[in-house]
């Protein structure tokens, strides 16, 4: 925070998260770097669903019983991490109090099958899906940055792109990069770099 303006800077969850807030509530963060954030569900969502297939059959197909063993399940491996990131971001963007676990899965778990009705919940939120309804809002701001790495594992480069072509296609003035690193080891160094541009940009009069 300086002379009363905000701004937010967030790195993959953070990073949609730090998109997000800007982009909802102008009035309260006035700027935003969104490093290697998620974007362009239908890849960093959807792509994920043959692994998570594949990992929650060692559960019986069972949902309800990985998370009941989340605290003892060993080994916390790559399979135990796309499902707890599917489960999470289930319960975030598909909540139903009414669902036995009080969320829904957006594809069948034994098949993959999409279910475009509970699928339809998650677009609202995607930063490439958003551009267009809070466009005046995004404009209000004083600073706006997106990159993310061109080796990125989770491959959020494409809604990176994607996410900067909105931006564009809306005349929003923005800061976009692209670096040679992967999802991780760079970040840190963008982030450092962000910090004080933003600042100077909330101290222009």
């Amino acid at each position: 925070r300086t002379n009363g303006l905000r701004g937010c800077i967030g790195g993959s969850s953070g990073g949609i998260g730090s998109f997000t807030l800007a982009a909802l509530h102008p009035d309260v963060f006035q700027a935003f770097a969104d490093h290697s954030g998620d974007s362009a569900f239908d890849h960093c969502i959807l792509g994920d669903v043959p692994a998570f297939v594949q990992g929650i059959a060692r559960y019986d197909y069972d949902v309800a019983a990985f998370i009941k063993q989340i605290p003892d399940d060993q080994p916390k491996d790559a399979a135990f991490n796309i499902i707890l990131n599917m489960v999470a971001m289930s319960a975030c963007y598909a909540p139903n109090p009414e669902a036995p676990m009080g969320f829904e899965l957006p594809f069948d778990v034994r098949t993959g099958k999409l279910f475009p009705e509970i699928w339809a919940k998650f677009l609202p939120h995607d930063p490439v899906n958003m551009v267009e309804p809070y466009a005046d809002n995004l404009r209000k701001l004083r600073y706006r940055f997106v990159d993310c790495g061109t080796k990125d594992q989770f491959h959020l480069y494409l809604g990176s792109r994607q996410l900067h072509e909105q931006l564009e296609a809306h005349n929003i003035d923005h800061i976009y990069e692209e670096y040679d690193s992967d999802h991780f080891l760079l970040r840190r160094q963008q982030e450092l770099k962000t910090i004080p541009a933003m600042v100077a940009a909330l101290q222009e009069e």
